[in-house]
């Protein structure tokens, strides 16, 4: 299964097969071959989940805070985890959004996010 080889093989993961995985993925896409994309999709999702689920707390909560879908679930995000919010997290979020801003075109309105992200950790943090 994906979870036996991914869990078996990790430590063999790295950045060079993150991006053979995405080209593997582009090709079968372009290619319309749908069951191989949804394949390598399940390879990816599942490598995914295992480097957030290993991730420190703050980089979790930054993860889900980005791709919630509106300002209410960040909000009730930011409500569960509020012993998680600090001035070093702000910095965090500044370093992300350097690092964003350093590559324009890969950004993919990531700045935007990271922003509102910044602004209501800032917006808690005063209270």
């Amino acid at each position: 299964s994906v979870e036996t080889a991914v869990n078996q093989y990790g430590d063999k993961i790295d950045d060079a097969f993150m991006y053979v995985l995405s080209r593997r993925m582009a090709e079968a896409e372009r290619d319309n071959n749908n069951e191989m994309y949804r394949r390598l999709s399940q390879i990816q999702a599942f490598i995914m989940r295992q480097v957030e689920n290993q991730a420190p707390p703050e980089i979790q909560l930054l993860t889900q805070l980005v791709q919630a879908e509106s300002e209410d679930e960040q909000n009730q995000l930011l409500d569960e985890n509020s012993d998680l919010l600090s001035d070093d997290l702000v910095q965090v979020v500044n370093m992300l959004l350097d690092q964003v801003r350093a590559n324009p075109d890969r950004s993919d309105g990531m700045a935007g996010r990271l922003e509102g992200v910044r602004a209501l950790i800032r917006t808690r943090l005063a209270k």
